[in-house]
Formats: C-alpha cells, sequence, structure tokens
C-alpha cells in the first residue's frame, strides 16, 4: 500500500506524500496513545489488583495474627493451671511422702512390739506348759499321797488289831 502511496506522489507532486505522511504519523501517534494508554491502565489495573492481594493477605495475616494470640493466651492460662495443679499435687505427694514414713516408722514399732509379744506369749506358754506339767506331778503326787494314806490306814488298823490279839 506505501508503494501505491509512492507512486501516486510522482504523479500527484510532493504534497500528497506530505499529507499522508502526516496522516500516518498521526495514526501512529494516535496508536501510541492508545497503546500507552493501555499499557497505563494494565499497569494501573494490575497494580490495584496487586495491592488488593496484598491487602487481602495483610488482612488474612492479621487474623491468623488475631487467633495465634487468642491460642496464646489459652495456651497460657492452660500452662498456669497445670502449673498451679502440679504444684497441689507436689504438696499432695510431699504429705503422702511424709505419711508413708510415718507409717512406715509405727509399722517398724509394730513389727518389734509383735516380736515381742510372741517372745512374751511363747514364755507364758512354757511357763503354762510347766505349771500343766507341774499339776500333772501333783496329781500323781496327790493319788500316791491318798494311797499311801490308805496302805497307812491300813497297816493302822491292821496294827489295832494286831494290839487287840496280843
Amino acid at each position: 500500500m506505501v508503494l501505491l502511496e509512492i507512486e501516486k506522489i510522482h504523479a500527484d507532486g510532493l504534497t500528497l506524500l506530505e499529507e499522508y505522511l502526516n496522516s500516518y504519523l498521526k495514526r501512529v501517534g494516535n496508536f501510541n496513545d492508545v497503546q500507552s494508554s493501555y499499557f497505563a491502565q494494565l499497569l494501573s489495573t494490575d497494580k490495584t489488583r496487586q495491592l488488593d492481594e496484598k491487602t487481602s493477605a495483610v488482612k488474612e495475616a492479621l487474623t491468623l495474627m488475631e487467633q495465634l494470640r487468642g491460642d496464646a493466651r489459652v495456651i497460657q492460662e492452660r500452662a498456669t493451671q497445670l502449673s498451679l495443679e502440679k504444684k497441689e499435687l507436689e504438696r499432695r505427694l510431699q504429705s503422702i511422702n511424709v505419711e508413708f514414713e510415718q507409717l512406715l516408722i509405727l509399722s517398724g514399732e509394730k513389727a518389734k512390739a509383735i516380736d515381742q509379744q510372741e517372745l512374751e506369749a511363747a514364755k507364758l506358754q512354757d511357763e503354762v506348759d510347766t505349771f500343766e506339767s507341774t499339776l500333772a506331778i501333783i496329781e500323781e503326787a496327790i493319788e500316791a499321797l491318798a494311797t499311801i494314806r490308805k496302805s497307812m490306814e491300813a497297816a493302822r488298823e491292821e496294827f489295832k488289831n494286831f494290839k487287840w490279839k496280843l
């Protein structure tokens, strides 16, 4: 198309070429203006989109930060509660350990007392056995004395009878 216009120039002269060139340059300028405006609009739209994305990301980060702070408060409260429970359990454990030590001492004392009572019971059983055997001996002695007494009475009767016979 440009070649056709150049051929017309030879026929019509340079004025048409100047007009055509000016018209072409004007269209190129308009195209550049439109393109520049379009790129500026794209750039502005892209920046707006990026700004919106960044703003959204900041809002999400702030929301997450608030949630994390809330979680941190809950965790701190639970840690404090568990610390108090731990102290209470340690106090109870110490109390239980003291009671355990006292019971061990008492148990040892009771074991000694039981051993002592067993020794005393054994001694008393020995004494009872001795008394029982002594009672058996005494009963045998009483029976023997009763037999001797009967024998002596029989002998006395015989002696009386013998005296009368004399």
